[in-house]
């Protein structure tokens, strides 16, 4: 599977034996400046049915910081408002700096995209609260 944005290129593959887990990357790219790409294998399916509920905690924070880490990989990935709608994204090591609203519209419409598709194809991950959550998350923060 792969979609094209503005900001992100999710690609995945779907394990053929299993429908439990989806093994893959997502290709982000800010910039110019590659912040994930295939070197960040990892459960992608896991990583976007996580990413509502730490935009929520980034949202809800009076900090506007948040900090996790990938689901299978010793991976740490940043999100920080250093001024403001400024957003400092640290992946691995990798900084950028980005327009936050623009950033987290793109993560948001790409986490929706890839969280219907697997409903879609029999994968369990819950998208509609999750979808729910981050709705929420961008209207705390001004962006609905």
């Amino acid at each position: 599977m792969c979609r094209e944005n503005s900001t992100l290129l999710s690609a995945w593959s779907v394990p053929l034996k299993s429908k439990r887990a989806v093994e893959g990357y997502i290709e982000l790219i800010v910039n110019g400046v590659a912040v994930l790409y295939d070197r960040h294998w990892d459960l992608v399916d896991a990583f976007w049915a996580y990413f509502p509920g730490h935009l929520y905690e980034y949202a809800s924070s009076q900090e506007k910081r948040v900090s996790f880490m990938f689901p299978d990989q010793p991976i740490e990935f940043t999100m920080e408002r250093y001024a403001h709608q400024r957003l400092r994204v640290v992946v691995g090591g990798t900084v950028v700096l980005v327009n936050e609203g623009i950033f987290l519209k793109a993560m948001v419409n790409e986490a929706s995209y890839a969280l219907r598709w697997f409903r879609r194809n029999g994968i369990p991950v819950g998208e509609k609260n999750l979808i729910s959550l981050m709705q929420e998350s961008m209207t705390l923060l001004g962006y609905s």
